[in-house]
């Protein structure tokens, strides 16, 4: 399996390699998890609000960074984050959105 070893992310011991490769699995699931909540809530349009939202959402971080030019911000702390501290900041994604996940859940009709 040392073909798919993705150079920064999976080096180290096999436990640290497998828990981030696990925490970015989980996270690919709740992300549509999300979408098929919404979609089963929402139907179509309510879907196409939520991804239209995101996309509108990222636009407009990407416009205030470049407007406050932050770019170089960004990229030195990306570069500063060490494979521990990835899986770590997407562990608490991932609980973020099973926390959305779940309050979206209790309120669906079936």
């Amino acid at each position: 399996m040392a073909y798919f070893r993705i150079p920064y992310l999976l080096d180290g011991p096999w436990y640290l390699s497998w828990l981030t490769a696990t925490t970015m699995f989980a996270l690919l699931f709740v992300y549509g998890m999300l979408y098929g909540l919404i979609y089963r809530r929402a139907g179509l349009p309510g879907t196409s609000i939520f991804g239209a939202t995101q996309l509108g959402a990222l636009a407009l971080a990407a416009i205030i960074t470049t407007w406050a030019h932050g770019w170089g911000n960004i990229g030195r702390f990306l570069t500063a984050l060490t494979a521990t501290g990835v899986t770590g900041a997407l562990a608490v994604v991932v609980a973020v959105m099973l926390a959305g996940g779940f309050a979206t859940i209790r309120r669906l009709t079936v």
